[in-house]
């Protein structure tokens, strides 16, 4: 999973209706100030025919013109590609009519500015011919039907508006000129390119002594670099930007700088610096009454929060910038503060409230032609169908995903989902293309110098080395990636690493280093209070008993990974999703009746059998309680405090799900708070169930339905009666038979074998 971030950059106005009109006469200028988010309107009387031009020159405003006839319709609308905050804005239009019209400026960000009106002859001047393309290439570049032919459009009239600029010797419009050429050619994905326009456009403006325009190159190129991963280089960038905003006296650009140096520690994963980077930011960008940089400032925060664990704040500020931006941000703006939400919701168990999030993400990609916002909400539905079981579906979305990111050059994101591609391909029982799969992945991910999905991919290359018999390599890969997971700080992380690497030298043979591996697992899932890892490690460390002849060890292992089974299993608020927990620990369940009937293979007489029988009729009555508990018993029960319960189990749901991802990232500071939340749920919630109890006696006894003894279980049957109860295993299968006269065992074939015999035998009864 992944959170899109994206620096201060090119916004759209926000329109404001129902301002007084000033008039303005065709040949003369006025001037002003405007507030973020303000706009002023001028009155101009125009003949049909006229040629209408409009100059902005911009002074700490990133501004945007519309031309509105008396009917109030949109007659031409410019807001300039590249996000300069000074320099010409320029509309041009041909009237179609007589009349009296309406020209708004309008502005994001606070600052001034001079405007130019005038009629001028219709005559092919160099001058006249820079000014009419930039005005076509600007409203070309803002298309949104058919997005890369209108930009490939608006490179042409760039192109021809920057030989008439010189043809003119009008050097105050070259830079611009250049600087919007460089955005055009990055928005279609022409780095290289745009670097060299940039670099062009930034000696111009240092020549000129323009301090703004210089900063505005760094700070693009600044943007590049980030997402190239050059970050040492990106620093460099924003910090020579915010330099010479300072020297400019430009408070907006200053602010729009402490974000973008924020955005780099964003993603070397100083989440604790870039938070407080953040918050500085904050200060600056209200100081300076810069509306249009809250909009990414809050969508980052929300990215930052998402990634220190903490989802519901993350909601907030996300939510925030959705409601505050519809209208008014662009699509490509959209996208990313949806692809965070999506990452947020997923994190609290909300898989629909991610689905709905990431296919308007998607949409919202593909109208803009934003083929990194494509790529990583196709990669994140992908994983979200891969968690939901649904591994084609989820395949299809990782290929679109992987084709797009190797288009654009990013290794880091092909890698990751190629990894998840190898995962697919690992849950369908292709061994061999999975291992494949995650060495490419691999290759990929030690270029983007990604340590910790690097340990991800050599965690689970290890694991499958290891189930394939080449134990050798798969503990090669396992040691790499504990090295990683150390320099990560993440005890849980380290402690899945661990588990993976005992499982390989069990494998090789070895238990006594299996066991002590497991106890340093166990060791941190303690610590970083990861009840719901410490239950598989649990497990684990009983199978390595198991081989190591100690039966009684191994049983006392099981005991208590099952008993945690059952208090995670009570806090899971979804019948469904306690049904798939419960699915997910069979094997455990198996292990535990195999184990006892092998103490009872051991020690005929010690009541093994019995034992084993209770266990298996436990699972049994822990079925039907669930159904039970869901059933028309309920109806019955006081509305108020099933409410109350079921608003309980929700918070508990909400609660349980950030702690899972503070452990998944290794947030250990917030744990304890998490924790004592959880627990203060619980009481009430244990409260509420207690008066539930002693309101209504039935549901009591239900709650507290426990599983007969095998002595009870005979005292039931009479002597014509033979109970046989049978439970199928992966390694074997048991059968009890019981009567008055009492319990006899035996052993039977694995599951594989019986259901294979059963259906053969359904098929010739069906056949008759």
């Amino acid at each position: 999973m992944e959170a899109m971030l994206y620096a201060a950059a090119v916004l759209l106005p926000l329109t404001v209706t129902g301002v007084p009109a000033a008039g303005l006469e065709p040949g003369t200028a006025a001037a002003g100030e405007l507030a973020a988010g303000e706009s002023r309107v001028y009155e101009l009387r125009l003949a049909a025919g006229d040629h209408l031009r409009v100059v902005v020159e911009q002074d700490g405003i990133d501004a945007a013109l519309e031309l509105v006839d008396a009917g109030g319709r949109s007659l031409a609308r410019v807001d300039g590609a590249g996000g300069l905050r000074h320099g010409p804005e320029i509309l041009f239009l041909e009237v179609p009519a007589a009349g009296v019209y309406r020209l708004r400026i309008s502005s994001t960000s606070p600052g001034r500015y001079r405007l130019t009106a005038d009629r001028p002859a219709a005559v092919d001047r160099p001058l006249l011919r820079a000014q009419q393309a930039m005005h076509r290439a600007a409203v070309l570049y803002r298309r949104a039907d058919d997005v890369r032919r209108a930009r490939r459009r608006a490179l042409e009239e760039l192109e021809g508006a920057l030989e008439a600029a010189r043809q003119a010797g009008a050097g105050e419009l070259e830079a611009p000129i250049l600087f919007r050429l460089a955005a055009v050619h990055d928005a279609l994905g022409q780095g290289r390119r745009a670097r060299e326009l940039f670099d062009e456009a930034g000696r111009l403006w240092r020549r000129r002594g323009d301090r703004r325009g210089e900063a505005g190159v760094h700070a693009w190129i600044g943007n590049q670099l980030l997402a190239q991963g050059e970050y040492d280089a990106a620093r460099r960038r924003f910090h020579l930007a915010r330099e010479l905003y300072e020297q400019a006296g430009d408070d907006v650009g200053r602010g729009r700088s402490r974000i973008n140096l924020a955005l780099v520690d964003h993603y070397q994963g100083r989440l604790l610096e870039a938070l407080a980077g953040y918050r500085q930011a904050l200060e600056i960008v209200r100081r300076a009454g810069d509306a249009g940089s809250l909009r990414p400032l809050r969508n980052n925060l929300g990215g930052v929060y998402l990634r220190l664990g903490e989802p519901r704040k993350a909601i907030a500020h996300l939510r925030w910038v959705l409601e505050r931006g519809e209208g008014a941000a662009s699509p490509r703006s959209r996208a990313n503060t949806l692809l965070n939400l999506g990452a947020a919701e997923r994190d609290l168990g909300r898989f629909q409230d991610a689905f709905d999030h990431y296919r308007r993400a998607l949409e919202l990609s593909r109208d803009d032609d934003y083929l990194r916002g494509q790529g990583i909400a196709l990669n994140s539905l992908g994983e979200l169908h891969l968690a939901l079981g649904q591994g084609e579906r989820a395949r299809g979305y990782l290929q679109q995903a992987l084709v797009l990111r190797r288009r654009i050059g990013d290794d880091r994101g092909a890698g990751i989902t190629l990894h998840n591609l190898a995962l697919v391909d690992e849950r369908l029982g292709d061994v061999e293309a999975a291992l494949e799969g995650f060495r490419r992945a691999l290759a990929l991910l030690e270029e983007a110098g990604t340590g910790q999905q690097q340990a991800n991919t050599l965690d689970r290359l290890g694991v499958l080395l290891a189930e394939t018999g080449d134990v050798e390599a798969a503990l090669s890969a396992l040691h790499r990636a504990l090295e990683l997971r150390r320099a990560g700080a993440n005890p849980s992380a380290e402690a899945n690493t661990l588990r993976n690497l005992a499982r390989a030298h069990l494998a090789a043979g070895d238990a006594a280093l299996a066991g002590a591996l497991l106890g340093r697992a166990l060791a941190l899932y303690r610590e970083s209070r990861d009840r719901l890892r410490e239950a598989p490690a649990r497990f684990e460390l009983a199978r390595v008993e198991r081989a190591r002849g100690r039966p009684a060890a191994a049983y006392q292992q099981l005991e208590i990974g099952l008993g945690i089974v059952e208090s995670v299993r009570a806090a899971i608020l979804s019948p469904d999703l306690r049904a798939t927990y419960l699915a997910a620990q069979r094997r455990a369940y198996e292990e535990r009746l195999d184990l006892v009937m092998e103490l009872h293979r051991r020690w005929p007489a010690a009541g093994y059998d019995r034992q084993a029988l209770v266990a298996s009729e436990s699972a049994r009555a822990r079925v039907l309680v669930e159904l039970l508990d869901e059933a028309d018993l309920k109806r019955d029960l006081d509305s108020e405090l099933t409410a109350r319960r079921r608003a309980l189990l929700d918070a508990l749901g909400e609660a349980s799900a950030v702690e899972r991802a503070l452990r998944r990232k290794g947030i250990r500071h917030k744990l304890a708070a998490v924790g004592r939340e959880i627990e203060t749920i619980l009481a009430e919630l244990r409260g509420v169930e207690a008066e539930l109890r002693r309101r209504h006696p039935a549901y009591a006894d239900l709650m507290r339905l426990p599983a007969p003894s095998a002595a009870e279980i005979a005292a039931l049957l009479d002597p014509q009666t033979v109970l046989l109860e049978y439970a199928l295993g992966e390694r074997r299968s048991f059968l009890w038979r019981v009567s008055e006269e009492g319990v006899a065992s035996f052993e039977l074939p694995p599951r594989a074998e019986i259901e294979q015999l059963a259906r053969r035998q359904h098929e010739l009864w069906s056949a008759r």
